[in-house]
């Protein structure tokens, strides 16, 4: 279907740029006509205006692709600009140079051409002129149109629209002549566009190499619109060339060519100003990405060496630090005094020589630590100095004064260490630094805290008996047998990943003809996903009657889930109503993996209708009803997550895909031996990994 999708996309380019092909070559015989005859000849300057416009609207989605695909790279966008008005502006210096004798007379407003010559020259200049002009407006917008605000939209809308007017306003218009209302579109366009010039985000977040690359673009681009425009203005042969070839695309031209001139001069400007501060944005960037990525390993990190070393890591990194030390308190000590009497200090090595670990008086840093937030030494100025001894330290211990920065590792009220960091004579640590390393140790306060907690859970174990018991009530939970309905078979198993899990399955009967099948997938893990999922089923069995309206009782589950849980727990949850009687399933699906649907004939289908996940939004949440056909032979299969991320020896995942197959081979089967067979790939697929997510499946099929 892709390959298809392509390829017909290939062929309407093609066609398009022939359909331009031709009809620039119709303009050719037109212009011919004119010169042979007369410049209004059957209103062919209409004729020739018009048909430039279609050459535009033919080009523009070929052209807008192309920017399209650089639409978020800026530097890329100005490389199209420059080697499209590079080779557009020489032709223009090329053909003043080369042909300097070639004119346009004038007759009644009308550019007359003296020979064919001028004829063929005319357009050739205005095709090029064409898509530069086309090119130049699409970059524009694309340039501001990156982080825009909604008003800046609005004005490039506005600006656009515009040139678009202006440029439609001169179709049959003699060239020469120029209206009021097409003066005043012209000022509005280029007083429109000399604002939008102020307004050019994308420059702060380019690099310092970066930024010195747009610098020489942005001079350049500036060098070549004036070359565009110079050539294009008064009675040049060039701009004649481009009002007899049409006078559209000649208003068009000069405006664009203007706003070019004056966006690229404010963002060289622009530019210049804040290369300066490139390598402290950088910086920045670079610590709110290292405190991101800490974020986000701090949580898969469990050794608590392994941590130490990537705080340290870390902690140079956002600084530029000499050196870093990181004391960690045992854990009895850490609330007694301020004076431990046993610590372990680690140390990332120094990368100069001069900071000497001895040298430092980590006993007092420590004291002082524990009475403020941090302590910062910035030389000769510290910035927190609460006893006499520190000044007398820094006058006669620290030759040379090194800059020092001592912050606590702190939860609560807890402080599980404390992370030094020194940098050499002349270098200091700003705001920004003591911030970022104090966002870092109360991250790494919590990973070695969480680390803590594993260790115990890993050591202890003291929850094993709790969990058997956990485990006995919440099989409870589950229905045993499932109730029976005419032409319906049903089988659901749930394969638990620990002695207790979060997946949920129930089968309830509706009335005589109908059955409910529900199925859930609590976050986490455990007793805190054990208890969600008790909560959910006693919800589900208070709320299902003979009348239940699946959308209403939908909102009101979301409502109990929401009002009883944290704001990190959420759950997956599809449920539906089997009606054999009538051949009809009605579903609703809150955020889980669509159920895979096997109809009689072979089609597949993928049950998606509903709202979001249960508990994440408490007000206004609004559900969709499903509706499908469920006939004679159709197999439905409602899983968990479990299932397909069930993983190999070779760390794959066993997959929809796998899924699909298994079920697809297995469907003449009954419900419980499709459960049955697809249990069995899944197993023998994973042979050799533990479970690590309970597996639930729940199968219909209408018989």
């Amino acid at each position: 279907m892709l390959a298809n999708t392509e390829h017909r996309e290939n062929w309407l380019r093609r066609i398009a740029l022939l359909g331009a092909g031709a009809l620039l070559i119709l303009i050719l015989l037109v212009d011919l006509a004119r010169k042979s005859i007369a410049p209004t000849l059957f209103g062919a300057n209409i004729i020739a205006d018009a048909l430039s416009i279609g050459i535009a609207i033919l080009l523009l989605p070929f052209i807008d692709e192309l920017i399209y695909e650089r639409r978020e790279t800026p530097l890329r966008l100005l490389l199209l600009l420059t080697v499209t008005l590079v080779a557009v502006v020489a032709m223009l210096i090329a053909t003043l140079l080369f042909f300097p004798g070639e004119h346009f007379d004038i007759v009644n407003g009308w550019y007359v051409p003296r020979t064919y010559n001028e004829v063929f020259m005319a357009v050739a200049i205005g095709a090029a002129v064409t898509v530069a002009s086309i090119v130049s407006l699409l970059c524009f917008r694309a340039l501001l149109l990156i982080r825009a605000s909604k008003s800046t939209k609005f004005m490039v809308t506005g600006l656009i629209v515009v040139l678009v007017v202006n440029s439609l306003s001169r179709i049959g218009s003699a060239p020469a002549h120029q209206s009021t209302i097409q003066v005043i579109l012209e000022a509005i366009a280029i007083t429109v566009g000399t604002i939008l010039s102020f307004r050019s985000p994308w420059i702060i977040e380019l690099h310092r190499k970066q930024k010195l690359i747009a610098l020489a673009s942005e001079f350049f681009l500036m060098l070549l619109f004036i070359g565009l425009r110079v050539p294009l203005s008064g009675d040049s042969f060039t701009a004649r060339s481009v009002s007899y070839f049409s006078a559209c695309i000649s208003a068009f031209i000069s405006p664009v060519a203007i706003v070019g001139i004056v966006y690229f001069f404010f963002a060289f400007a622009s530019t210049l100003f804040h290369l300066p501060t490139s390598e402290i944005y950088e910086r920045r960037v670079a610590q709110i990405s290292s405190l991101r990525d800490f974020g986000h390993i701090s949580t898969q990190i469990f050794d608590r060496d392994q941590l130490a070393q990537s705080v340290m890591k870390l902690a140079k990194e956002i600084t530029d630090a000499r050196g870093c030390w990181l004391e960690l308190l045992p854990e009895s000590e850490k609330m007694d005094g301020l004076r431990p009497s046993r610590k372990e200090r680690l140390s990332e090595a120094a990368n100069d020589t001069e900071i000497n670990s001895a040298a430092l008086p980590f006993d007092e840093l420590r004291n002082e630590v524990l009475l403020n937030k941090s302590l910062a030494l910035q030389g000769e100025k510290p910035e927190v100095l609460s006893k006499k001894w520190f000044r007398n330290y820094i006058d006669n211990v620290l030759k040379p004064r090194h800059s020092l920065l001592a912050v606590p590792l702190r939860v609560h009220d807890t402080v599980h260490g404390i992370l030094y960091l020194a940098k050499t004579p002349g270098e200091s640590f700003d705001r920004e630094d003591i911030a970022s390393v104090m966002t870092l140790a109360d991250n790494a306060a919590m990973a070695f805290e969480n680390s803590r907690l594993f260790e115990e859970a890993l050591e202890r174990r003291r929850l094993e008996d709790e969990l058997a018991i956990a485990h006995s009530i919440q099989q409870q939970l589950l229905p045993a047998a499932f109730p029976q309905i005419p032409h319906i078979e049903i089988e659901a198993r749930c394969f638990p990943s620990a002695q207790i899990g979060g997946d949920y399955f129930d089968v309830i009967r509706i009335d005589d003809q109908r059955l409910l099948v529900a199925i859930g997938d609590v976050s986490g893990k455990g007793i805190p996903a054990a208890l969600l999922m008790a909560n959910l089923q006693a919800a589900v069995h208070t709320i299902v009657d003979p009348s239940l309206d699946l959308v209403r009782a939908t909102e009101r589950l979301n409502a109990v889930i929401f009002s009883n849980t944290p704001v990190d727990r959420f759950i997956t949850f599809f449920w539906g109503i089997v009606d054999p009687q009538h051949e009809l399933f009605q579903y609703v699906n809150a955020g889980h993996n669509p159920p895979f649907l096997l109809r009689s004939s072979g089609a597949v289908e993928r049950l998606s209708i509903g709202g979001p996940l249960l508990g994440v939004i408490g007000d206004n949440v609004c559900y969709e009803l499903g509706e499908i056909p469920f006939g004679r032979d159709d197999v439905l299969l409602i899983f968990t997550d479990g299932v397909t991320e069930a993983v190999s020896m070779d760390h794959e995942e066993f997959g929809e895909a796998r899924l699909l197959e298994t079920i697809g081979k297995a469907r003449n089967l009954s419900a419980s031996e499709i459960v049955k067979e697809i249990r069995h790939r899944v197993v023998e697929f994973s042979s050799g990994v533990p479970q690590n997510d309970d597996a639930t499946m729940v199968v219909l099929k209408a018989v």
